[in-house]
Formats: C-alpha cells, sequence, structure tokens
C-alpha cells in the first residue's frame, strides 16, 4: 500500500524550520541550509526517543519493533566469484557474517573459468573475499562453501528483541528458546549437529571504526533445512535525510549537468526527481537544491532541471524526493510541530510556543500509541479454583492490565 498523500517528507520538514527562520524555501545560503537540515535531525530524534513526559516512563513506540523473517540456511554461502589462483571475490558475499572460517571447504562448480574442485580455505579476509590454501586457477565461477550455516547476520539497524523467534505455520517446532551463546559456540566443538534449531542467543560483532557495530545470531542445532521464522526487534533508525550519493564533481550549466568520474549515481539508486544539494560551490554558482531531470541519471552524471548558475566544482549530496518518517500521516503535524520548537530553541536559545505545543502533542501520541498495546497479558487466577479439571475459566475472570 502507498504511503498517505498528506503525509510530510523531509523536505517539507526542512521547508517549515526555513519559513519560521526568516530564510525562505529558496535554500540558497549555504550555512542556513546546513543548520537546517541540523534541525530537523535534532528534532527526528526527539520524536523517535521522547523524554519523560508528565512523569510517565519514556515511551518507546510500537512501530519501532517492525515483525522481519529469516531463513535458515544449509550452507555458509554460494554465489558466483571471480577466482585469481588462492583469491577468491564474490562481491554479494557475506563471508565474515556468515561465519565462514579458516579450515572450511570451498567447492568451486564445474562449467566455470576456474579449475573445479574443493578447496581449503586459509583465511577470510573480509566480508567479500577469502584466501585459499592452494590456487583454483582464474576465472569467474559459481562457488559454495560446503559447511552448515549456525552464524547469521542481523539487520544493520537491530537494536534488541522484541518477540523471539516463531515458526511458520506447518512446522514441527513453535517457537525457539534464548540460550546461552558461550554453550551453543562450544555444543559444535565435537562436531556439527543438524536439525531444526531450537536454542539461539545473540551477540554483538566488533566494533569497526568507520562502519560501526552490528549484531549477529548463533543457533543450535544448525538448519537441516530452509525453514523460515519470523521475530521483532527494535530499530536503531539512521538519519531522517537518507543521502543515496555524496561526492565532488563539476557542473556545466550549458548542458544543467553534474558530473563525478568516480560516481556509479545508477548503481546509488539515484532516480528521476530525486533532490541534489549543492554544497561548498565555485564563485559564481548557486548552492541550494535542485532536481534530477525525467532520465537524467548515467553512471558518472546526473542532468538537472535547473542549472545552478555558473560552471565550477562543488560537493553534493542525492537525496531521495520521497523521505517519509516513522509513524506515518498520524504523527506527522507532531514532528512538524518538534522541528518548530527546536527551531525556536536554536534561534532564541529559549523554548517557545511551538516547544510547548509539541510537548502537548507528544503526549497526546503517545497515548494514542498504547492502543496498539496488548490489553490481555496472560492468565491470572489460581488453577486449584477451576470446579471442572482442564475447563477454562469464564471470561469474567480474565483480567486486562491498563497499559496506559
Amino acid at each position: 500500500m502507498a504511503e498517505s498523500t498528506a503525509t510530510l517528507t523531509y523536505w517539507d520538514f526542512l521547508d517549515a524550520v526555513s519559513r519560521l527562520a526568516g530564510w525562505g524555501t529558496a535554500h540558497t545560503d549555504e550555512d542556513n541550509l546546513a543548520l537546517a537540515r541540523e534541525i530537523v535531525e535534532r528534532s527526528n530524534g526527539r520524536f523517535l526517543y521522547p523524554e519523560i513526559i508528565a512523569s510517565k516512563f519514556a515511551h518507546s513506540w510500537s512501530f519501532l519493533s517492525p515483525i522481519a523473517e529469516l531463513t535458515w540456511r544449509t550452507q555458509k554461502e554460494t554465489g558466483t566469484a571471480n577466482v585469481s589462483t588462492t583469491t577468491v571475490t564474490c562481491a554479494a558475499a557475506h563471508f565474515q557474517s556468515y561465519g565462514v572460517r579458516e579450515g572450511d571447504t570451498l567447492v568451486v562448480e564445474s562449467g566455470g573459468a576456474a579449475d573445479a574442485g574443493e578447496y581449503t580455505i586459509d583465511s577470510v579476509d573480509s566480508e567479500t573475499q577469502i584466501t585459499l590454501t592452494s590456487s583454483a586457477g582464474s576465472g569467474e565461477s559459481t562457488f559454495y562453501i560446503d559447511e552448515p550455516a549456525w552464524q547469521y547476520p542481523l539487520p544493520d539497524d537491530f537494536g534488541h528483541m522484541v518477540r523471539e523467534f516463531t515458526y511458520l505455520p506447518g512446522a514441527s517446532l513453535q517457537s525457539m528458546t534464548m540460550g546461552d551463546e558461550g554453550k551453543i559456540e562450544r555444543s559444535y566443538v565435537g562436531g556439527i549437529t543438524t536439525g531444526t534449531p531450537q536454542l539461539f542467543a545473540i551477540r554483538p560483532k566488533t566494533l569497526q571504526r568507520e562502519t560501526g557495530q552490528r549484531f549477529e545470531l548463533v543457533v543450535w542445532p544448525a538448519p537441516a533445512s530452509a525453514k523460515t521464522v519470523k521475530y521483532r526487534y527494535a530499530v536503531e533508525p539512521g538519519l531522517l535525510g537518507y543521502v543515496r550519493s555524496t561526492g565532488s564533481g563539476t557542473v556545466d550549466t550549458d548542458v544543467k549537468t553534474l558530473t563525478d568520474d568516480g560516481a556509479a549515481f545508477d548503481d546509488d539508486g539515484c532516480i528521476a526527481g530525486d533532490k541534489v544539494i549543492l554544497s561548498d560551490v565555485a564563485t559564481g554558482q548557486t548552492a541550494g537544491i535542485y532536481t534530477i531531470a525525467a532520465d537524467g541519471v548515467a553512471a558518472t552524471e546526473l542532468t538537472l532541471t535547473s542549472e545552478p548558475g555558473a560552471d565550477g566544482t562543488c560537493t553534493y549530496e542525492v537525496l531521495p524526493a520521497k523521505l517519509y518518517h516513522y509513524g506515518g500521516r498520524r504523527l506527522s503535524e507532531t514532528l512538524r510541530e518538534i522541528c518548530l520548537g527546536t527551531t525556536e530553541e536554536e534561534l532564541d536559545d529559549a523554548p517557545g510556543v511551538h516547544a510547548a505545543r509539541a510537548q502537548l502533542m507528544l503526549a497526546a501520541a503517545i497515548d494514542r500509541d498504547f492502543n496498539n498495546a496488548a490489553r490481555f497479558l496472560g492468565m491470572m487466577e489460581d488453577p486449584s479454583t477451576r470446579k471442572v479439571a482442564g475447563r477454562l475459566p469464564r471470561q469474567e475472570g480474565l483480567v486486562e492490565y491498563n497499559t496506559s
């Protein structure tokens, strides 16, 4: 289903902040545009993680815990790779995340340019590259790593589990139990046990300074077939102003193009209608927000609907034309008011009328969000009082918990 046409987007919030600040919506002043973008992001953070209001506990939004699915693998990795003697590279692989290790067996399949056969992995160099103990020839070939897979990368925005793993209807097992990560790891020391995974644990991976920290899932026993499980997790949202592509380029006003020889705009998903923010512009150019023209995307070149003043170099960011916030239409005005309140605080160094109104709207939104919370949290009775063994109690015996 499509998002409501009344839902506000990142660009609406940016315009609202600029209007209240008196900067207009042309966004031709680099410093003002940068500050407006910062205000929108700070406001989105306040919206996603609201402070305690009216002596209540800090609220966790129901829409920040989506349902996800995961399908078990029976091999650690498979795909098409470029083989260069002992080096195997596959751009779509997840060698580290999928638990590929030194000593695992990589099978190069027949029909490719490399030498078919079984090879031992000497080292895992990155997510996309491994090194073998002996040469497998050279060329592009399909491969698989013939080892049971019991380690899985969790989504990049994974924060923590909200609801544990449950199997889809028809499976022999209904759900999985959270166990000890060390015990699961040790259970594979003497050999790999396969079957339907019953235990799981979640553990953090080592922090990578340039890409951050991620989490992974380990299960026992190792999957024997490709069953699917569902789970809910708390999201760690990224910036509202998601950037598809960024870099430095050259503007040619005669043809309204932005060129960056090192870019891959088409691979980055840039499309007609996307917004291009130009900054650090050369003399005579105009900073601001521009739109990609129809059929205006090539590998290293973008065609804009209007010219940015003069030829020259600049830095750029390409953002989608539609950037929706979490929560949907019902919370658009709340987030807009938070943006305006943050603008008041930034410019006047004190909260104003919009900040006060934002708090009222946020409190009302939190109350409405409790409508999505559970009202029946289980049976609260003494089983010894049942008059008929095995019979469920009458409806009036149920106890509801008021989550608000």
